[in-house]
């Protein structure tokens, strides 16, 4: 009674206390990293950690997947903004081709009326009804090549949005993910 029996030795407690405080940094590190991408997408501008806590592998993390983020947000602006100038040309086209044919039309009516007066021959009439046939086939041509850009636009839009929507999901699940193992950290350092 009294001896000692046994001396414990806490080099490997101590070791494997590091490791888990190593992990809980390493954790939080990510956690900070994803919060900061997170509020930079939804800003579109790249957010700094202010409280310097981010080390500096996050944080090239960080600035690689934000601008390749940015990259990708650009080029769907850039493909929007190239529809739409497509679209405000063909519709100005549109409307000369409306013009014109409301010309020709006329043009039409009065080749018939001059027809059946026999002032005018029936192939000038004819050739009046081709050309009015011909322009209402432009006009019914260009306003489809206008639906079908629109409808492209609004692909890439919704492609857009879809993106974003991704990226926001995907950060999510990996906060989730790295916030439940700091819950586990946290109880294997009380143990």
């Amino acid at each position: 009674k009294g001896e000692t029996v046994a001396e414990l030795d806490g080099t490997v407690v101590n070791a494997n206390l590091k490791i888990v405080k190593d992990q809980i940094n390493t954790v939080k590190n990510k956690i900070l990293r994803l919060e900061l991408q997170k509020k930079s997408i939804l800003t579109k501008s790249l957010k700094k950690d202010s409280s310097g806590r981010l080390d500096s592998i996050n944080n090239e993390i960080l600035k690689r997947q934000f601008d390749a983020f940015m990259i990708q947000m650009n080029t769907f602006s850039s493909d929007i903004k190239k529809l739409d100038k497509e679209i405000v040309s063909m519709s100005k086209d549109k409307k000369l081709i409306s013009d014109q044919l409301e010309i020709k039309v006329k043009i039409e009516e009065r080749k018939k009326t001059l027809f059946q007066k026999n002032i005018a021959s029936l192939l000038d009439k004819l050739g009046a009804t081709d050309q009015r046939i011909s322009a209402s086939r432009q006009l019914l041509t260009t306003g489809t090549s206008i639906e079908k850009l629109q409808s492209q636009k609004q692909t890439i839009i919704d492609q857009r949005k879809s993106f974003l929507t991704g990226e926001l999901v995907s950060i999510t699940e990996e906060l989730s993910s790295f916030n439940d193992q700091l819950l586990k950290l946290n109880e294997e350092l009380i143990k």
